[in-house]
């Protein structure tokens, strides 16, 4: 209990932790200034990836599909 106690009170006095801004740059990921869209009327995947052809048993498959 006195140690939360004193953990408060030297918070008070210790100064917050800063990111130099050149760490920020590669730890955070920006937000593109272009939007990206995606085509509509791209060729969608008939199946996934396991099997040469549409399974209807296969729960990646009826994802894939929906």
């Amino acid at each position: 209990m006195i140690s939360h106690i004193l953990n408060i009170i030297k918070g008070w006095f210790r100064p917050e932790e800063q990111v130099d801004p050149h760490e920020a740059l590669y730890l955070h990921s920006k937000k593109p200034d272009v939007p990206v869209y995606k085509d509509e009327n791209a060729v969608k995947k008939e199946h996934c990836d396991g099997h040469l052809r549409f399974r209807k048993s296969c729960p990646t498959c009826q994802e894939i599909v929906k």
